[in-house]
């Protein structure tokens, strides 16, 4: 997991090293400046945030036996340090969500991209509006791999007796678990002065244009879109506490139960099935799957995956539905005929 998300990251860093490199050849020294801040932020949360993950990934192994998903689940209650402290923050990083260095590094590459119309001409503003598709559509993967990861290790119910049986990490293995996670924490809230600090990175592809800063946040050069993260953490800290606060007022006087953090919609387990039935419970395969049988992955994929449109095709309808290559020829027709007229209105609107 850590590997491929590595990988994502390292993709939108290309992306906006390219883009930088592009503003800088039309003199928008400001937009490069904007879009290598964000490579540079990607780079710094991506790394640190890869990092967490590969040494919770050990821990999981040596504590709960296995670091394959399927043979986890429920570990946020057996090692909250691991889960909440080391692992929370590097997926809500991977998955861009504000307050986090992920999240600053892909607005601002966003915010570059949005501005490639300022290019001029027909093809590079094409180009950046397909690259800001591209963008939006690997971070949206990125967010639903991050989600489907946590909640299979460290929600839900154990999967394995040894899952049950974790430990969570203590001594030196703890502090070795928070070392990347506190300048992850510090470069989400601050990315400003990550980027002032880094001055002297940021000149040599953006040349002397002003660092897209604004006090511990972001901001456009021209004074426009702006990223303020404390801003947002003191909102956020306070809609916090009025929903803590009205929970406590509404909440009955016993006091209100507690569970287990998900469940999936199920009911809880019967006696003689203390761990539940497996296939009540989410699979680690449950994303790849079909992305694996649309692109063309293993054999195994692309069975489980026709088999499943059999199945669908039975039951549903009984009609005869189009075949992968069938269906692949018409979406690929489809995109063929929406970036034809994607270049015909820029040709129009060039001219």
């Amino acid at each position: 997991m850590a590997r491929f998300a590595g990988a994502a990251v390292a993709g939108l860093c290309a992306m906006a090293l390219g883009a930088a490199l592009v503003f800088r050849g039309a003199d928008l020294g400001a937009l490069a400046a904007l879009a290598v801040g964000g490579g540079l932020l990607l780079a710094a949360g991506g790394g640190l945030a890869v990092a967490a993950l590969a040494l919770v990934a050990a821990l999981l192994a040596r504590s709960a036996g296995s670091a394959r998903l399927d043979r986890l689940g429920g570990l946020a209650r057996f090692m909250p340090i691991a889960a909440m402290a080391a692992a929370l923050p590097a997926v809500m990083t991977l998955a861009m969500l504000p307050l986090f260095p992920g999240f600053a590094g892909s607005w601002a590459l966003m915010q570059a991209l949005v501005s490639g119309w300022r290019l001029g001409g027909a093809a590079l503003p094409l180009f950046c509006a397909g690259g800001l598709v591209l963008a939006g559509a690997a971070s949206a993967v990125l967010a639903a791999a991050m989600l489907r990861f946590f909640a299979a290790a460290f929600l839900g119910r154990p999967r394995t007796p040894r899952a049950a049986g974790a430990r969570d990490a203590a001594g030196l293995s703890c502090w070795a678990l928070l070392l990347p996670v506190a300048p992850l924490v510090l470069l989400g809230l601050a990315p400003g002065l990550a980027l002032a600090w880094g001055r002297a990175a940021l000149a040599v592809v953006a040349g002397r244009a002003p660092v897209p800063t604004r006090g511990a946040g972001l901001a456009l050069a021209e004074g426009g879109a702006a990223y303020a993260p404390l801003l947002l953490a003191a909102l956020l800290a306070l809609f916090g506490l009025a929903v803590a606060a009205l929970v406590l007022r509404l909440a009955p006087p016993g006091g209100a139960g507690r569970g287990p953090a998900w469940e999936g919609g199920f009911l809880a387990p019967p006696p003689h099935l203390p761990f539940g039935e497996p296939l009540t419970q989410p699979s680690a395969a449950g994303l790849a799957e079909p992305l694996l049988g649309l692109l063309g992955g293993p054999a195994a994929a692309r069975r489980a995956s026709s088999s499943l449109v059999r199945r669908l095709r039975a039951t549903v309808t009984g009609a005869p539905l189009p075949s992968r290559t069938t269906a692949g020829a018409a979406l690929g027709g489809a995109l063929f005929l929406l970036a034809a007229a994607l270049a015909a209105l820029a040709v129009a609107g060039g001219g």
